[in-house]
C-alpha cells in the first residue's frame, strides 16, 4: 500500500499523519498555529484509514478514502467536501523563513521549529547586572509581528525586529548589542562519480597445481 504518513492539504486546511499513530489537524495551512483537532489514526486497508479524535464529546471517527490522481495520492475525508492531496513535506509558510541560526553583533540566536528560541550575547557587558543569555518561545503572528516570550517571567525580551523588506518580511533582528542576520543553510556537498572508473587491478595468483617444488 501507498505511504500515508506525511502531510495532507486541501489548499485551505492541513492534516499531519504522524508515524507514531497520531494526527493533528489545522483549519488553515499554518502548522505553527494551535491545531484545531488532535487524535489517533489507524489504517483499515490499502484504500481506507480512519481518524479518531481526542475531542470531547468525541465526534464520530472520520473515514478517509484513498485514491490516485495522476499518480498523486488523494483522500476524501468524511464530512469535508474538498479532496486532500498527500505530500512528504508541509506547505511553506512565512515562519519557515525565520527558523535557523541568526548571527551578528547582537549575538547568536537560534529559532527552532518547536517555537522555542535560544539567544546568547557575543560580547561581555560592563554592567553589574546584564542578561548574557535567554531562552523562551517565539511566534510569528498573522499580521507579521514577531512575538518573543522569555521563559523567565522577570526578564524583558532581548530580541526585537530591526529591518523589514519591501514585502514586510523580517530580514534583520536585533538585541541591545546590535543586529542579527539569518545564516543561509549550508549547501549539501555534491559528489560527481568518475566518468570511466577504472576497474581495480588484481594481482595474478599462481595456481597451486602449477607450482614446482625446488626439491630434486
Amino acid at each position: 500500500p501507498r505511504e500515508i504518513v506525511g502531510w495532507w492539504s486541501d489548499g485551505r486546511s492541513l492534516i499531519e499523519v504522524a508515524r507514531d499513530g497520531r494526527y493533528r489537524r489545522w483549519n488553515d495551512l499554518d502548522r505553527f498555529d494551535r491545531p484545531s483537532d488532535l487524535g489517533r489514526w489507524h489504517r483499515e486497508n490499502h484504500a481506507v484509514f480512519w481518524l479518531n479524535s481526542y475531542l470531547l464529546p468525541a465526534p464520530p471517527p472520520r473515514r478517509v478514502a484513498l485514491w490516485l490522481r495522476d499518480e498523486v495520492l488523494m483522500a476524501d475525508v468524511a464530512r469535508l467536501k474538498t479532496p486532500f492531496m498527500h505530500s512528504a513535506t508541509p506547505p511553506r509558510v512565512p515562519a519557515d523563513d525565520l527558523i535557523g541560526r541568526w548571527r551578528g553583533p547582537g549575538g547568536e540566536l537560534r529559532l527552532d521549529p518547536d517555537l522555542t528560541y535560544t539567544w546568547t550575547r557575543s560580547e561581555a557587558v560592563d554592567a553589574p547586572i546584564a542578561i548574557t543569555s535567554q531562552r523562551g518561545r517565539w511566534r510569528l503572528l498573522p499580521d507579521g509581528r514577531l512575538l518573543i516570550e522569555p521563559f523567565a517571567v522577570n526578564q524583558r525580551p532581548m530580541i526585537r525586529v530591526a529591518i523589514l523588506d519591501d514585502s514586510n518580511r523580517i530580514v534583520e533582528l536585533a538585541s541591545d548589542s546590535g543586529g542579527l542576520r539569518r545564516e543561509s543553510p549550508r549547501p549539501r556537498p555534491v559528489t560527481t562519480p568518475a566518468a570511466n572508473p577504472e576497474a581495480p587491478t588484481r594481482e595474478s595468483v599462481a595456481d597451486p597445481g602449477d607450482r614446482r617444488s625446488d626439491r630434486p
